[in-house]
């Protein structure tokens, strides 16, 4: 059995005054879960959410039975945990949608518990 994969500094000190996407993770293997977790500082105004592809350059925001998606403007962390994930998709990434008037950065990290 592989071992867990956690990444502490995957997102670090990214500026929230703009719309990003972080770097791909490629799930073209089967796991158990992946988990995010971020922390926001400032005043932070817009959606972080999750994108899923299988075709190169085609992304779409990750669905269950509500978006995988967190207002920062509500609150400064959000922890989302995407059970099966390698199942639909090969490739996932977070996306940063800043609204007017945000400031601050965010940092996030992820654990992978493979299958």
């Amino acid at each position: 059995m592989a071992n867990e994969i956690v990444e502490i500094n995957f997102i670090e000190e990214q500026d929230l005054s703009q719309t990003f996407t972080s770097d791909v993770i490629n799930t073209s293997y089967t796991i158990a879960s992946i988990s995010f977790q971020g922390l926001a500082t400032g005043s932070p105004v817009g959606i972080i959410e999750a994108e899923i592809s299988i075709r190169d350059g085609q992304w779409t925001k990750l669905e269950g039975c509500k978006d995988i998606a967190e207002d920062l403007s509500e609150t400064n962390e959000f922890f989302f945990v995407l059970p099966d994930i390698g199942d639909y998709g090969s490739k996932l990434r977070l996306r940063w949608i800043a609204g007017e008037g945000s400031l601050g950065t965010i940092n996030v990290a992820y654990r992978i518990l493979p299958r």
